[in-house]
């Protein structure tokens, strides 16, 4: 399966912009709050264009969206990012299985372009952030096996597009 992949990747056009300095920063803000330097999986440092190789992987188009995610989740991948396009655009952000530890940023809900965000199966811990409703273009949101508490923010209603959702949440009685 990863000639397929290799494949798609090498017919798109190479990288020519980097990420917006804005989305840099939200990446970083991220790496920063959830333990970063302990990731396991994605050993990405914010040093690090993570749209460049070889941490992402240039956007191809499959024909549906469950492909692309089953294909990506099969391949390790961290970042998938639209190369033909000056700056790039972060499509895709898997850091499932990641050693994810803290709080989710409020600051992940400017990452508008995202169709894929998979936080699954780390030690996140807190609520979920109101400001992830802003991301209106994702499909799948994969927040599933952290100790995240409280309740779905109500105006998830307005993720339209989300058609893949996991998600866990630990009410405590107190």
């Amino acid at each position: 399966m990863w000639w397929v992949w290799a494949s798609l990747a090498a017919a798109a056009l190479p990288s020519e912009g980097a990420l917006p300095n804005a989305t840099l920063g939200v990446l970083r803000e991220l790496w920063e709050q959830t333990g970063g330097h302990q990731w396991s999986r994605c050993q990405w440092t914010p040093d690090l264009d993570p749209c460049a190789p070889p941490w992402g992987q240039p956007y191809w188009s499959p024909p549906n969206f469950d492909q692309y995610t089953n294909v990506a989740w099969g391949l390790n991948i961290c970042f998938v990012c639209n190369t033909t396009v000056t700056p790039n655009i972060l499509l895709a952000l898997d850091l499932g299985s990641n050693n994810l530890v803290g709080t989710i940023p409020d600051a992940i809900g400017q990452l508008t372009s995202l169709w894929f965000l998979g936080l699954g199966l780390n030690q996140l811990n807190g609520t979920i952030p109101e400001t992830l409703s802003n991301l209106t273009a994702l499909k799948s949101l994969w927040l599933n096996y952290n100790h995240l508490t409280g309740s779905i923010p109500e105006s998830f209603g307005n993720l339209i597009e989300l058609t893949n959702w996991k998600c866990t949440i630990t009410n405590s009685l107190e």
